[in-house]
């Protein structure tokens, strides 16, 4: 009987430990979140100041490499829901301001900001 009730507690334990740990967990990841999306909002204030001249595709440009270096203008088309030319186009004044500069290959290169 003794090791029935022992075993019953450890398993109640352990439940709540778990249950714990995913309460835990769900809240650095809303705490995560809410830190991303100040460090978005930051950089685009910051952007705004610095250079007045961008337009907003621009700064989300930016704002996704700052987020993943090593995605290709392709993906970031995509994400944008704009054409690869606006993407292509953006990029291109954006590296001819000297705000981002690619380094390496077109698929294997990463992106490097400039600010």
């Amino acid at each position: 009987m003794y090791g029935l009730t022992k075993n019953a507690t450890l398993e109640e334990e352990n439940a709540t430990l778990e249950e714990n740990s995913t309460i835990n967990n769900q809240n650095l990841g809303i705490n995560s979140g809410i830190n991303k999306e100040k460090m978005k909002s930051n950089l685009k204030i910051k952007l705004n100041e610095r250079y007045k001249t961008l337009n907003e595709t621009q700064i989300d440009i930016i704002v996704i490499i700052n987020e993943n270096n090593y995605i290709t203008q392709d993906e970031i088309a995509i994400k944008l829901n704009k054409t690869q030319n606006t993407i292509y186009r953006c990029v291109k004044k954006l590296k001819d301001m000297g705000i981002i500069l690619r380094i390496g290959a077109k698929k294997s290169g990463y992106w490097k900001i400039n600010i």
